[in-house]
């Protein structure tokens, strides 16, 4: 009986998230999808290594990846899937693929992003006062109020995280995590 190649499904999460709330989907594909779970380093399953604090260097840790994964002699097609800022890095690996010339992916899915000719990423995200609202948003679904006895406590602490962020990026010029004393702090 001859055997069907599967199709390579590259995952990227957004944010600061792991690749691993994508291991709910295996049971959910097609047997003729194979997931290839990547996540830029300081995220995820590689939050030990140096965080890349740059599109083109997440962009070539990305294409190495891929790399990899394509030159692991199994699977000849594949497709690219990205959640939020996971699409926006997707949308720059794609754009490297077809600039070197390699096998593009039979489809890629940008998921909870601009469109690639958008212009919302056109100003540094930490520098539009406009985007503070989705970071509320996610830090909402990060810490859902169910899960806290002080909603609004917790409300102040969302609002707070976002508001520090925002003013270290207008301080240093670069995005910096928020540490627990500048919270303290605030």
């Amino acid at each position: 009986m001859e055997q069907t190649k599967k199709i390579k499904f590259f995952c990227l999460p957004g944010g600061g998230t792991s690749s691993i709330v994508f291991i709910k989907w295996g049971g959910l594909l097609s047997k003729h999808l194979r997931q290839c779970l990547i996540d830029i380093p300081g995220r995820g399953l590689r939050k030990k290594e140096q965080t890349l604090t740059d599109i083109e260097s997440i962009t070539e840790d990305l294409y190495r990846g891929w790399e990899k994964y394509m030159n692991d002699g199994r699977d000849e097609d594949y497709m690219l899937f990205g959640y939020c800022m996971g699409g926006i890095f997707l949308y720059e690996l794609y754009k490297k693929i077809r600039r070197e010339g390699k096998k593009l992916p039979m489809h890629i899915v940008l998921s909870a992003a601009d469109v690639p000719d958008g212009d919302v990423y056109a100003e540094p995200f930490l520098e539009n006062q406009a985007t503070k609202y989705q970071f509320y948003d996610l830090l909402r679904s990060c810490f859902p109020e169910h899960t806290f006895p002080d909603t609004e406590m917790l409300t102040a602490f969302r609002h707070k995280f976002v508001d520090v962020l925002y003013a270290k990026y207008a301080r240093d010029g670069r995005f910096t995590p928020v540490t627990v004393d500048e919270l303290r702090a605030a």
